[in-house]
Order: structure tokens, then sequence, then C-alpha cells
């Protein structure tokens, strides 16, 4: 579904209608024919799919306070969203609930039935990261700073594959490819990661890569954003 603010004229537009797919970049609105994308069907995703069911079921066990403590972290501690255009908004205690379920899954935990009572908003740390094509036969890697990630604080990244060099929009899709919950001391190596979940490889193509710290309560840290062509 297509969603569209309205001023004194049509002022912006995001989504699919009709077929066509409304979006922006630095040179503003344009439309295009929508496609359907590739359906992804990663271990990750796979887990996260089956996650939904398991919130809905555990939500439904919870007791009234528990529900509470939920809606007061998505009301009041937890940072709003922000939407397509720029706006932010809040989504609700089930909401959060189910997201913290979908990343817990990721690292083999349970659901968490309360609710945090923190948000950990840093950004993660970066000292540098290469991108490997396939045919070099060499390793992508990431590298940090000693003591970012522990058994407690999970590395989590999404990434695109993109053809162009262009500018990207800050509300570009991006695909979940690597979760690590005790990476090692100072770099991760994840060119298989990498394959797997976007083909080949080649040089000259550009990745973006946005960066996280996942905590065990659910969430994600504020992002930290990379990009980096294939060498």
């Amino acid at each position: 579904m297509a969603k569209i603010k309205l001023g004194a004229f049509v002022v912006g537009a995001r989504g699919t209608i009709g077929g066509v797919t409304f979006s922006q970049n630095s040179s503003g609105v344009y439309a295009k024919a929508y496609r359907s994308p590739t359906r992804q069907r990663t271990t990750a995703q796979q887990i996260q799919r089956a996650s939904m069911s398991i919130s809905a079921n555990e939500w439904a066990k919870m007791t009234f306070a528990e529900i509470n403590a939920w809606n007061t972290f998505a009301a009041s501690i937890a940072p709003a969203e922000i939407d397509p255009f720029g706006d932010p908004y809040r989504i609700t205690g089930y909401a959060w609930f189910s997201r913290s379920t979908a990343f817990r899954a990721l690292t083999g935990l349970a659901p968490l039935i309360a609710a945090p009572i923190v948000y950990n908003v840093n950004v993660t740390a970066f000292t540098s990261m290469t991108i490997r094509s396939t045919a070099s036969g060499l390793n992508s890697q990431y590298a940090y700073p000693a003591g970012t990630y522990d058994a407690t604080k999970f590395l989590y990244i999404k990434a695109i594959k993109r053809n162009t060099t262009g500018p990207v929009s800050s509300t570009v899709s991006m695909q979940n490819f690597i979760v690590d919950d005790n990476p090692p001391a100072t770099q991760v190596f994840f060119q298989s990661e990498l394959e797997a979940a976007f083909g080949e490889i080649n040089v000259g193509q550009s990745m973006l890569f946005r960066i996280y710290v996942l905590d065990p309560d659910g969430y994600l840290s504020a992002p930290r954003a990379v990009k980096r062509i294939v060498v």
C-alpha cells in the first residue's frame, strides 16, 4: 500500500499502488514500475518468521501488569520510529515485544516477558571494513575495538548490494545477513555469509552496511552506516 502525505498539494508518496512504486532520493520524489522482490529464505529469516507465532502465544499469556510494562516501554522509553517521510511515530507494546522476540530468537534466547526499563542508543564502534570479490578468494572483514561485543552484546548487520554508486535513501530496505552472538575480540570475517545472502560479489559493486549492537533485551542500538566498494 502506498502512503501519501497531503498538504495544500500532494507533498510526498511512498510505497506501491496500482503497480507503481513511489520513493525519493536526493533528486526528489520518483515513481517506477513495481517488481516483486525475490523471496529470500535464509536461516535468520526463517527464525524470525517462526517467532511471530511465538510472540502471539506468549503475549496472550501475559498478565495485565506485564502488558502494561511493554506499553510503557513503547510509549516513553524506547525511541520513536521514523516513517518514510522522516516523521516520528510510535509502535505499540506488542510490536516491540514481537521485535524483541524475533531478535532474541536469532541468538537462541527465549522471549523476554519482562519489558526492558532502559534503551541502549549507543552507535557501535568501528575500525575498518574491507569487502572482497568472489573471484579474489579472499575474505571480507569488519574490524572493531576490543570490548565492542561480548557474550551479552551481539553483532548484527544489515546490508544491500548495488551496481551503482549514486546516493542511497535513508529508508532503503536492507537485508539482515549476519548475527554473531559472541564474536572474536577485534574482527569478524563474513565472505561466506555475504555470498549466501547476495550471490556473487564483483569488483566495482557498491555495498552499504548498517552495523548494530544487538542488546540481549531484543532491540538494536542506533546504526553505524558504512559504504564500501568491492575490491
